[in-house]
C-alpha cells in the first residue's frame, strides 16, 4: 500500500512539474532595450545588446542601439551593419539613416553622408541638427579633415 501511495505521489509530482512551462530565455533579456541604454560600461552594454538580439524577436530598436554602442566603441563596420539591419526591420527609422550619414561624414565621404541625411530628413524633416550638418556639407563649410576617421 505504501509503495502504491508513493507511486501515485511521484506521478502527481511529475505531472505538476510538467504542467508549468519553464521560463523562456527571452524573459531574462531586455527586449525593449531600456535598461541596456542605461548601462554606462560600453563593453557590458555591447554584451547586453548581443544577448537581447539573440533572445528577443527581431527589433529595429535593439539593432539601432547595438549599432550606436558599436559606433561609440569605434567599430564602424559593425555599427553600419546594425544600422542597416535596423532599417530593414523599420525603413522609417530616421535616426538609423542619420547615424549612417554621421559615420560616412566622419570617414570623409561627404557625398554619401549628405545622401543619408536627405533620406532621413524625408522622414524627420524638422531635425535641426541634421539640417545644419547637411547645410554645412552643401556649403563646403564642413571642417576639412578635423574629425575625419579611418575605419578600423
Amino acid at each position: 500500500m505504501a509503495s502504491r501511495k508513493s507511486a501515485i505521489m511521484a506521478s502527481g509530482m511529475v505531472l505538476l512539474a510538467t504542467s508549468f512551462p519553464l521560463p523562456s530565455p527571452c524573459w531574462s533579456a531586455d527586449c525593449s532595450g531600456k535598461t541596456i541604454k542605461r548601462e554606462r560600461n560600453l563593453l557590458k552594454q555591447k554584451g547586453l545588446y548581443e544577448e537581447a538580439i539573440k533572445q528577443c524577436p527581431p527589433s529595429a530598436d535593439l539593432h539601432y542601439g547595438y549599432g550606436f554602442s558599436q559606433e561609440r566603441l569605434r567599430k564602424y563596420k559593425s555599427a553600419l551593419k546594425q544600422y542597416e539591419t535596423a532599417l530593414k526591420l523599420d525603413p522609417q527609422l530616421a535616426k538609423a539613416l542619420f547615424s549612417i550619414g554621421e559615420i560616412k561624414r566622419m570617414q570623409g565621404d561627404k557625398r554619401a553622408a549628405a545622401r543619408y541625411y536627405r533620406k532621413g530628413l524625408q522622414i524627420d524633416p524638422d531635425n535641426s541638427r541634421i539640417l545644419k550638418k547637411l547645410w554645412k556639407i552643401e556649403q563646403g563649410e564642413e571642417n576639412q579633415g578635423s574629425d575625419k576617421i579611418i575605419a578600423p
